[in-house]
């Protein structure tokens, strides 16, 4: 019995110094991810958890608008926002956004989880430079710059489970700033 325990003691502290070597290669080796892309990366895991966003939000100089947007079937498969003043923007599963630059600001003004989560995906991807810096009350600010067309996205995230609460978007076509919270279906 005796050494069934001391077999079982080694292996544990074989298979715990390895796994110890291994994460120390790879700490040693691989750089660490900046801060606002890891921000970044957060705020895309907390968006795809949450189907439905609550937001009030401003276009240019215009009214605020008060935007409920939710992701299901609406009779296809996609993301839905319905806005105070009756207006409503679908966007497909499949599309990479809405038909034109004022419904895509809109659908990401309003925090829609799905349109707002792949464009700052795809500007991930593309190598959109990303900045975190701290803005007012010690929040983080996830900036993601486009250069391509001139346009700002800013993501305000909560500090530290970095739950999207705010958008800003500044480009030659349209800008606005929101407020958005998620809520259960």
């Amino acid at each position: 019995m005796r050494s069934l325990a001391v077999t079982g003691l080694v292996a544990i502290a074989v298979g715990v110094g390895a796994l110890a070597a291994a994460w120390s290669v790879e700490a040693a080796a691989l750089p660490s991810p900046p801060s606002g892309a890891r921000a970044a990366a957060d705020a895309l895991v907390v968006l795809d958890r949450h189907p439905v966003a609550l937001s009030a939000f401003r276009l240019e100089e215009g009214p605020v608008l008060h935007g409920r947007c939710a992701r299901g079937w609406f009779p296809a498969r996609g993301t839905l926002l319905t806005l105070s003043d009756g207006t409503r923007v679908f966007m497909a599963a499949r599309a990479e956004a809405a038909p034109n630059p004022v419904a895509t600001a809109e659908l990401e003004l309003a925090g829609c989880p799905r349109a707002l989560g792949s464009t700052v995906a795809r500007l991930l991807q593309r190598g959109a430079r990303v900045l975190a810096t701290r803005a007012w009350l010690g929040r983080p600010v996830i900036a993601v710059r486009i250069r391509s067309r001139a346009s700002t996205l800013t993501v305000y995230v909560t500090p530290r489970h970095f739950v999207p609460v705010g958008v800003a978007l500044a480009g030659p076509f349209v800008s606005g700033r929101s407020r958005i919270r998620f809520v259960r279906g």
